[in-house]
């Protein structure tokens, strides 16, 4: 994590998992629990990149939120 809160508005999250080889990406399930003061997320995209730097992008587009655009809180991405 490259700082001290998370999932904030604007932000941009960054997360290490280090020797840990998921082999070749179809699906990325994403979701939350709408817990919290602000449990609406714009979930732009997820890119996830491996250690020789090949980088798939998951793009979403869409609110992840109990009251925002289709009211889901779980997105299943693929690249």
């Amino acid at each position: 994590v490259n700082h001290r809160t998370l999932f904030q508005r604007g932000a941009h999250d960054e997360f290490i998992i280090q020797d840990w080889d998921i082999g070749t990406l179809r699906q990325l399930s994403i979701w939350h629990d709408a817990k919290g003061s602000d449990p609406h997320w714009f979930l732009d995209k997820v890119v996830v990149t491996d250690q020789q730097g090949r980088a798939c992008t998951f793009k979403c587009g869409e609110w992840l939120s109990p009251t925002e655009g289709q009211r889901k809180l779980r997105a299943e991405l693929t690249p």
